[in-house]
This record gives structure tokens, sequence and C-alpha cells, in this order.
């Protein structure tokens, strides 16, 4: 979130799977939710401006399916 300029509120450290952030004209949120074996994830973004709505989640969910695993243990 932070590398698309978005300030990060909520941080997953409270147990709730949950990141939450943005600015004053969008909200993202990710939740990341571990299986056994798997990974439940949702993204999402707010804004009254739908455009900067999709454009947000887009970039976060492609950061998040680009990412490189080096420690799945």
């Amino acid at each position: 979130m932070r590398r698309h300029g978005l300030e990060v509120w909520d941080l997953a450290d409270d147990g709730d799977y949950q990141v939450m952030g943005g600015t004053g004209d969008v909200i993202a949120t990710v939740v990341c939710v571990p299986q056994s074996g798997n990974l439940w994830m949702t993204v999402s973004a707010y804004s009254p401006d739908s455009g900067l709505a999709e454009r947000t989640r887009n970039v976060v969910r492609a950061d998040i399916v680009n990412a490189v695993v080096f420690d799945d243990g």
C-alpha cells in the first residue's frame, strides 16, 4: 500500500487478518486468512471516484499476486 502512496492505518498485528489504509480520496483493505495449505484473500477499495477505487484495488492486488514467496515454512 505504501508503495502506491497510501498511509497504512491498521496492520494485521492484532490478529484480525486485515490491513487497512488510504488517503483522503480512497480507502483500501486487504484481508488475508491462512487456511490449511492455502490462503483466502480479498482486496477492496472505496472512493467516491469509482475509477480511483478500481485502480487502487488493482495495483494493490497486482503487488500481492506478483509477490515472491521466499519462506513458505
